[in-house]
């Protein structure tokens, strides 16, 4: 049975495995980004020692911010050989890449065993994680563009960024119970490699399960296959698309780093929670966005991908600020929850629609190049240093809510992105 043509009439069980197989891989793109930002207080101590505790997490922040800056390169090189090679073949490379990202990161000894030497691999293991990361959505979305039923897309590519949030749920869950078994300190001190080793042992899973993937018969049926140069070009000729579409996914970057990377960061460091309450509050926020991204996902299949947009990051523009200033006033588990899980709803909410009409609107002869470039531009300037530019901003000025005037210039973004390209499409008409 060939996945890639399901017909619309196929049962809900082909829909599913078509679905699963190829969204595994985001499972490991993700887990090892989300485990670095959980961990970044033990990374620090292991990696950049010093005796100024907010500068030895900083550097680790940056380190972690720094993986992004490898996404465009990743973008462009990697989201070229899947617009000239296939879906399939370029979904395996960057599986294998970041499976040695995660590898090198594990396995680095501390700053007391290799000195200098120590953050440098490090950092290298987060510049290949970045460099596979740059073209990994990109590739997912335009495959499950193309295989979705007419009148499906929004739901079948908002599986793209929900099989991320399996991975939220399980970093969350495993940092619940690492922390519960060894306690704080162990953790602290050697046990926070012990996720970095997990991501590395289901590789062989994942493998095996993105070698089954059928090429799409969408690229099946393209005649002709442009080299890097002629792709340079149509991107290029397109650039405006390719402009506005990062614009709106710096709203969908910013705001899921935020509620999900920075989290345990904040809840320990700003809020003084516990371990596990800061695990906690990740792992329902993982749940909820799980839940709500194929929800909206399928409403902008019925409503439209614009209305969506513009209703959300409006929302976020009004909400964002007052709900963190609301819960830096009352900092308790509760108010930290109920104020994670509203920004989760507008995440979701809003990342539902865009994702597929970034996928949408691409020319089809550069649209995983483009669409990755697009994501991994907006991921690097902004989302990636994201829990960087959150705990600088709180340190500078004293301020525990200035996140939230991050997520309000990150709305604005999308809101500007939306308008835009709105009246770019007419220009560019999209192609499926």
């Amino acid at each position: 049975m060939n996945y890639s043509e399901i017909p619309e009439t196929s049962s809900a069980w082909q829909h599913t495995k078509s679905i699963f197989r190829v969204t595994s891989g985001n499972f490991l793109e993700m887990y090892d980004f989300m485990v670095f930002g959980y961990y970044a207080t033990a990374i620090a101590n292991t990696f950049f020692p010093g005796s100024n505790p907010f500068a030895s997490l900083m550097l680790t922040l940056m380190t972690f911010g720094a993986g992004f800056l490898m996404r465009p390169l990743g973008a462009i090189i990697l989201g070229t050989y899947i617009d000239q090679h296939g879906r399939r073949k370029g979904l395996l490379i960057t599986l294998g890449l970041m499976a040695l990202g995660t590898l090198t990161i594990a396995v680095v000894p501390g700053y007391s065993t290799l000195g200098i030497f120590a953050p440098i691999l490090v950092l290298m293991g987060r510049l290949l994680q970045g460099f596979s990361a740059g073209v990994e959505l990109g590739g997912v979305s335009v495959y499950l563009s193309e295989i979705a039923p007419a009148g499906r897309r929004g739901f079948f590519v908002s599986w793209q960024s929900a099989s991320q949030q399996v991975s939220v749920i399980f970093a969350a869950l495993l940092g619940l119970l690492l922390n519960h078994l060894l306690g704080k300190e162990m953790v602290s001190e050697w046990a926070w490699r012990i996720p970095f080793f997990v991501g590395c042992m289901v590789v062989p899973f994942l493998f095996y399960i993105r070698r089954s993937l059928e090429e799409t018969s969408a690229f099946k049926q393209k005649t002709h296959r442009p080299g890097m140069k002629e792709i340079a070009r149509s991107v290029l000729r397109n650039w405006p698309l390719v402009i506005a579409g990062m614009f709106m996914v710096v709203t969908t970057t910013v705001m899921f780093y935020m509620i999900t990377a920075f989290t345990p960061t904040f809840g320990k460091a700003v809020l003084n929670m516990t371990d596990q309450q800061s695990f906690l509050v990740t792992l329902l926020v993982g749940v909820s966005n799980l839940f709500w991204l194929p929800v909206m996902g399928a409403l902008s299949d019925r409503v439209g991908r614009r209305p969506l947009l513009i209703i959300f990051t409006l929302l976020m523009i009004a909400t964002a600020w007052p709900i963190l200033r609301w819960l830096v006033a009352a900092p308790t588990l509760t108010h930290l929850i109920e104020t994670e899980l509203w920004l989760s709803f507008l995440y979701a909410s809003y990342n539902g629609a865009m994702v597929v009409w970034l996928a949408e609107v691409m020319p089809v002869e550069v649209k995983a190049s483009g669409f990755s470039l697009a994501y991994s531009l907006a991921t690097a300037l902004f989302g990636g240093f994201t829990p960087a530019i959150s705990s600088y901003l709180i340190h500078s000025t004293g301020d525990k809510a200035m996140p939230g005037a991050w997520l309000t210039f990150a709305a604005v973004c999308g809101f500007i992105g939306a308008m835009s390209l709105g009246r770019l499409i007419k220009r560019y008409p999209p192609k499926y």
